[in-house]
């Protein structure tokens, strides 16, 4: 989901919040599909870890101090579908059949109106207990005293930060204090049509580590008389062409925004000579086409088996396992460095629910290895700790199912976007930057000085 961000006030917290669009860009991050289902069948997970496992109770009422067994209600809300729901479902019975005092009772809200209904339970002082949330959403949430600080809870050493990797740890520590639980995640790889790359000479388990290496790929597998392209990026103006550029920004040493975030520093020179590859490989390679196509367009050109390579999150893995010749994935190319975008769902405990310690016992359990490796499986996404990477459950996933693995190396160099609350808005300018460049409506200095005017002014409200 690539959508555009509406800012709301909301009177009586006394801050203002990104609200649905945020979301729709974390979950463009994040990846919301089932686990690959035909070629993956065989990778059911196991049952979850009994650490203080959990079935789903019927919902309570937002009001309720217990169910009607008597256990105290945690109120979980969530954006999931019927079925991108049924990991998270799994896990909450298992819990719930675990638990002797708690009960967690989940509920659907979609997607759009999600941190809508969480801002008016603020309002209302009747927050659920917890809810995935956004990066960008979470420090507005700390700043107005609605998060509770997960150390109080959390026993000494309990969380370690040797253990998660640093980009979902950048987003759980706020101002020193750890606000949520960083359970579920996506980073940006490389696809490949591993028969294309096989009938061009070229070697999957040798994948191209640098941006010539990847032009040299996308020449070898590119046709375009036959409408077969080498390569195909998201250029569909928007937030969607931000997460999937930035990475070269980042691999060529640049940044988006100075070191606190008050000004942008992307049409600096790593940043246009980026932009600047992007462009080549349009005009000067001709390895891809101009199109505007989003993700999901693109995934349905590399369906027909006229694509070799393009990078996405990891949401698309259970399409792309499921069409007829083979795909390989592969790591991002590198320049100076190694970098991706991590993109996921993080869970805070709401400061002024009923029930917080209640919730931290279930977001600790949910975070156990083998719990988190289940939920991850099962929704397409990647874990967020090397314990949960390393567990049996999600190592005979991936000796099942190799796919994500690439995915899963990509953890330790993935990086957060910037935890503002302007980060939709500035990532939907410089979508629009990206595609005036690769049209060649302006030079990729001209689009990135112009997109650095606009979200300079973006930063300059959140001084307000």
């Amino acid at each position: 989901m690539k959508t555009t961000s509406r800012r709301h006030v909301i009177q009586g917290i006394g801050f203002s919040a990104i609200a649905v669009g945020a979301a729709g860009l974390l979950a463009a991050c994040q990846g919301q599909s089932a686990a690959p289902s035909s070629k993956a069948a065989a990778t059911s997970p196991a049952a979850p870890a009994s650490a203080q496992p959990a079935s789903t109770a019927a919902p309570a009422a937002q009001n309720s101090s217990s169910a009607s067994s008597g256990k105290t209600v945690v109120h979980f809300w969530h954006p999931w579908g019927t079925a991108q729901a049924k990991p998270i479902n799994d896990l909450i019975s298992a819990f719930n059949k675990g638990s002797k005092d708690t009960v967690v009772d989940a509920t659907f809200i979609p997607t759009d109106q999600l941190t809508q209904k969480v801002l008016a339970s603020f309002s209302a002082g009747q927050p659920p207990e917890t809810t995935p949330g956004s990066p960008f959403n979470l420090p507005a949430f700390a700043d107005a005293g609605q998060l509770a600080d997960l150390g109080t809870y959390a026993k000494p050493g309990q969380i370690d930060d040797k253990d998660i990797y640093p980009g979902p740890y950048s987003v759980m520590k706020y101002k020193g204090k750890i606000y949520s639980l960083a359970i579920t995640v996506g980073a940006v790889a490389q696809f490949v049509n591993k028969d294309l790359a096989t009938a061009a000479g070229l070697d999957v388990s040798k994948p191209p580590e640098t941006w010539d290496d990847l032009v040299n790929w996308a020449k070898a597998m590119n046709k375009p008389a036959d409408k077969q392209f080498g390569f195909m990026i998201d250029n569909d103006g928007t937030n969607g062409a931000a997460q999937l550029w930035v990475p070269y920004l980042w691999q060529n040493g640049g940044d988006m925004f100075n070191a606190d975030n008050t000004k942008t520093i992307f049409n600096q020179a790593p940043g246009v000579e980026a932009l600047q590859f992007w462009v080549d490989l349009i005009h000067k390679y001709q390895v891809m086409p101009q199109n505007g196509y989003a993700s999901n367009q693109i995934v349905e050109v590399y369906g027909t088996g006229k694509l070799g390579i393009f990078q996405e999150f990891p949401f698309y893995l259970a399409q792309v396992g499921d069409f007829k010749f083979a795909s390989a994935t592969m790591l991002l190319p590198k320049k100076k460095q190694a970098a991706s975008t991590l993109g996921g769902w993080y869970f805070p405990v709401f400061a002024k629910s009923q029930h917080p310690q209640n919730a931290w016992e279930f977001l600790w359990w949910l975070y156990q290895p083998e719990n988190a490796a289940q939920l991850n499986i099962g929704m397409g996404n990647l874990p967020t700790k090397k314990s949960t990477t390393d567990s049996k459950v999600y190592q005979d996933y991936l000796q099942k199912f190799p796919l994500p693995k690439a995915f899963v190396d990509m953890l330790p160099v993935a990086r957060a976007w910037a935890p503002i609350k302007v980060m939709p808005e500035v990532t939907n300018t410089l979508g629009q930057a990206i595609q005036a460049a690769t049209y060649q409506k302006s030079t990729p200095q001209q689009a990135l000085d112009d997109a650095a005017v606009k979200c300079d002014k973006l930063l300059a409200t959140l001084k307000n």
